[in-house]
């Protein structure tokens, strides 16, 4: 009679698995996604920084602006963004300068894109510039 109690069990341990295991699953694979989503943010923001700090330094071009933001975003494997710098060209007589890094959620997702299809993430960061003006000063 023990014996026959302890095959119940058996089968409604596996009912249970088999109806919480999915959910289990699924709030997983979500918070890997979510995860993800708050790097590829932060990531953006950092690289949207590191071009407008980079932006600043005299002589600096729009070209070399957009490779430092490509390489703080490759750091990390960030895919599908663009960069926007404003003023184009920076010259001397440039004040500020606004870089804005726009990055797609679905393509920088590691499981189900889904999630996040058509969403995206964007930084701006605005800097005065140095100058040889202001360096005398």
């Amino acid at each position: 009679m023990r014996r026959k109690n302890t095959v119940r069990r058996r089968g409604s341990a596996a009912v249970e698995a088999a109806l919480v295991l999915p959910l289990l699953i699924g709030l997983f694979v979500a918070s890997i996604e979510f995860s993800r989503a708050n790097t590829v943010r932060n990531s953006v923001e950092n690289a949207a920084y590191e071009g407008a700090r980079r932006s600043i330094l005299p002589g600096c071009t729009v070209a070399q602006v957009e490779d430092s933001v490509q390489d703080a975003l490759n750091a990390v494997n960030v895919s599908g963004f663009a960069v926007v710098v404003t003023p184009d060209p920076i010259d001397e007589t440039t004040e500020e300068v606004t870089v804005t890094v726009t990055a797609r959620l679905d393509e920088n997702a590691y499981t189900v894109p889904q999630f996040f299809s058509g969403r995206e993430v964007a930084s701006t960061c605005t800097l005065r510039r140095e100058s040889a003006l202001s360096l005398i000063e």
